[in-house]
């Protein structure tokens, strides 16, 4: 993908920082998440779908689905590279991969999405042939395959913690930012199962907006090889995400 002209394909350079690393000095899921969708937003802007464009439709961009595969982790003040491009949209998902690059350009790791525009008072998605003129601009390449990672978000699983969203989780948008997700599932999880095991690969849905100061259910079932999760919402027991986490073997 490195011989795409811009802006087809649009790459950030970043230095793992302090904050982005966890207890294990590797970088986090909440960082990857966080710069992947920083990619995101600047690529969408450059190619002129960005915030302000589809406000003027009366609408937000939402992630609806994300997928991300690591090979290695990065570590406190390495270099990375990380490489967006669009893949269109079908019905009303739009499709949006990446590849992440170490200093010495090997890839250490891929992601897939899946990204709706919502009406800002339906909150509903909008169908997406307002952006036909756009399509130019995309990529067929897939980043990784999705091998049926995710979960049926009606199984019934223990329930592991209650969280209450709070003011500092929300984003520009009053929902709960897509990497604090993450970070409710990692503090669902025994501590020791992730000093001991790898993350390979993780993934999650999202079903519902989460708000401030509601009440968040989170249940999961941890195994040997894969760890599933979901959140529901207390007062009216709503599934709002579903996620799942695959280690190496």
């Amino acid at each position: 993908m490195s011989d795409i002209i811009q802006p087809l394909l649009h790459k950030d350079t970043i230095t793992v920082n302090w904050q982005d690393v966890n207890a294990k000095g590797k970088m986090s899921m909440r960082a990857i998440t966080q710069y992947l969708q920083e990619s995101a937003w600047k690529h969408s802007r450059k190619l002129g779908t960005g915030y302000d464009f589809i406000l003027k439709q009366d609408a937000i961009w939402v992630m609806g689905k994300l997928e991300v595969k690591m090979v290695a982790y990065p570590c406190w003040e390495d270099k990375v590279t990380i490489e967006t491009w669009h893949r269109g949209y079908e019905g009303l998902v739009a499709s949006r991969d990446f590849n992440i690059y170490n200093a010495e350009k090997q890839l250490i790791g891929a992601a897939t999405s899946d990204w709706y525009v919502i009406g800002i008072q339906s909150r509903r998605p909008k169908r997406l042939q307002f952006l036909d003129q756009f399509l130019d601009s995309a990529l067929p390449d897939k980043a990784m395959d999705e091998d049926g990672l995710m979960i049926d978000p009606r199984k019934e699983l223990p329930l592991l913690l209650n969280h209450q969203v709070m003011f500092s989780e929300l984003d520009f948008h009053g929902h709960v930012n897509t990497s604090r997700y993450f970070e409710w599932v990692i503090n669902a999880c025994d501590p020791d199962v992730l000093f001991k095991r790898q993350i390979e690969k993780f993934g999650i849905r999202f079903l519902s907006e989460c708000n401030l100061k509601e009440i968040i259910q989170i249940s999961g079932q941890i195994g040997s090889d894969e760890a599933y999760f979901k959140g529901i919402r207390e007062h009216d027991g709503k599934i709002v995400f579903a996620a799942t986490m695959r280690f190496e073997k």
